[in-house]
């Protein structure tokens, strides 16, 4: 077979290899082209979406004991701080429903929103106080 034949069939292969990976793999890989953000511990909610959030959003499930741990130490914190925080439960459909509508999905349970930063599993009290108060 002719080089300039097995070079330009290479050449093509490469070419349709490269399309069907930009094809295949999202840009963002925090958005699953719903528009909806998985969230990853330690990212930044993009500012359009974190305006429709609280200061401090929980999201947990009934029967995790790590939320268990959690969700006590964010409510000792909604009283000491006289604040009102949005904390959802995915054991409770009409609280699923509302953080689907919001275009969240966690990686990971418990996910704290502060401030727009995501925190996946569980902080001290004191770190959440901190990262409430921008210390």
């Amino acid at each position: 077979m002719d080089k300039k034949i097995i070079f330009g069939i290479m050449a093509l292969v490469i070419i349709i290899a490269i399309i069907v990976i930009l094809i295949i793999i999202p840009k963002d890989s925090n958005n699953n082209g719903n528009g909806d953000i998985l969230l990853k511990d330690g990212m930044i909610i993009p500012p359009a979406r974190c305006e429709k959030l609280g200061k401090v959003t929980a999201i947990h499930a009934a029967g995790c004991g790590a939320c268990a741990i959690a969700i006590p130490r964010l409510q000792d914190l909604e009283q000491e701080l006289s604040m009102e925080f949005d904390i959802y439960d995915l054991a409770i459909n009409d609280d699923k429903e509302k953080i689907l509508e919001l275009g969240l999905i966690p990686e990971a349970i418990p996910t704290i929103i502060i401030n727009c930063e995501v925190y996946v599993g569980v902080r001290s009290k004191e770190q959440y106080k901190e990262a409430i108060l921008g210390e």
